[in-house]
């Protein structure tokens, strides 16, 4: 019952973030410039101060996989995914939908693996689990922004930023039961 209350609680962590488009009323492009900069900073700073020195202490060939993940994620963003961005230069509107349907793809599928994370954690051990959770909750709050950051300013709608910081909520959701359920088959 208890991991099922930290799983809620980051999900709503991620809720929360979404919510920050709110604060004002009329966000002007380089006010959303300003928040998709902040997130994007707040979630570099947790990846290169904590996560990659976590995972290189754990095992160096880490360093590999990390290479090779940043590299596809570059090859992505620039040959298959149209690119996405507020200056002068203009495209077609399909362009910045498109590509804010690929980041809530990828949002998705990192916020289900929060999930799963969560609940993995605390199988293993209850103090790992907080740490775990505590490393989840940081970036959960800055998740929610910037998806509903970016869908704000590809759509303009705050219904559906707020609708997609819902949805990151829900998969973490998803991915915990899916843990659950199977640690529940496995052992």
């Amino acid at each position: 019952m208890d991991i099922l209350f930290y799983v809620l609680t980051a999900a709503f962590a991620n809720v929360l973030g979404g919510f920050v488009i709110f604060l004002k009323k009329n966000w002007s492009r380089r006010g959303l410039n300003g928040l998709m900069a902040l997130s994007a900073g707040i979630l570099f700073a947790i990846a290169i101060m904590d996560l990659i020195p976590e995972a290189l202490e754990i095992q160096e060939s880490s360093a590999l996989y990390i290479v090779i993940g940043f590299g596809l994620i570059f090859l992505f963003q620039q040959f298959l995914a149209p690119h996405f961005h507020f200056g002068e230069e203009t495209h077609k509107h399909y362009h910045s939908q498109s590509t804010t349907f690929s980041a809530l793809l990828g949002m998705l599928v990192h916020t289900f693996f929060d999930g799963v994370s969560i609940v993995a954690s605390f199988k293993i051990d209850e103090r790992i689990g907080f740490v775990v959770l505590i490393a989840v909750l940081i970036h959960k709050i800055p998740d929610g922004l910037a998806i509903s950051s970016i869908v704000f300013a590809s759509f303009e709608s705050k219904k559906k930023a707020i609708g997609a910081s819902f949805l990151l909520g829900l998969s973490t959701i998803t991915g915990a039961i899916a843990a659950v359920s199977l640690h529940n088959f496995l052992w």
